[in-house]
């Protein structure tokens, strides 16, 4: 889905994306999302970024 990508690809906030899609508030389309995915947008976006290795000592 355009939505995911938009969130796991680019730096769009969830409000942002929302009104691209259409929603009138963020609100609204974070309810859908959660829905439709199982998670917030945010918590979505925070677990499809790439872990990053742990600094050396």
């Amino acid at each position: 889905m355009q939505v995911a990508r938009w969130l796991k690809e680019t730096a769009m906030t969830p409000d942002h994306v929302a009104e691209r899609c259409g929603y009138d508030t963020a609100s609204s389309f974070s309810k859908a999302f959660r829905r439709a995915y199982g998670v917030s947008p945010a918590t979505y976006r925070r677990r499809s970024d790439p872990i990053a290795p742990a600094a050396a000592p």
